[in-house]
């Protein structure tokens, strides 16, 4: 698991990581989208683990863009790098209130 960060983010900062996980969410739907061409889901796959990672370089403990990591990472097949995102989300969520309601399990 990696180290949580006490970022300290602006209000523009913050809207831009919110800006950029909501695209990485519609990109992340369209790479799941079973009416897209094979080609293009892996493109949005891939568009958006860029958008996450953009995101995380700004707010490394975002608990909702490593949470989706997670799922692309589990939709390519990498069980293990899955659960080790879907945890450390878990443990993110855990010190901000706001997030933790979106995780289905209990504390």
């Amino acid at each position: 698991m990696q180290a949580q960060y006490n970022v300290q983010l602006s209000d523009s900062q913050k809207a831009q990581v919110a800006r950029l996980v909501l695209e990485a969410n519609a990109a992340y739907g369209e790479s799941n989208n079973a009416q897209r061409r094979y080609l293009e889901r892996v493109q949005a796959r891939h568009g958006c683990r860029q958008l996450l990672e953009q995101a995380l370089a700004l707010e490394p403990d975002h608990a909702a863009a490593i949470g989706l990591l997670g799922r692309v990472a589990m939709d390519e097949g990498d069980l293990d790098q899955a659960a080790e995102l879907f945890e450390q989300a878990w443990h993110c969520s855990r010190s901000s209130p706001s997030s933790t309601a979106t995780w289905a399990t209990g504390p």
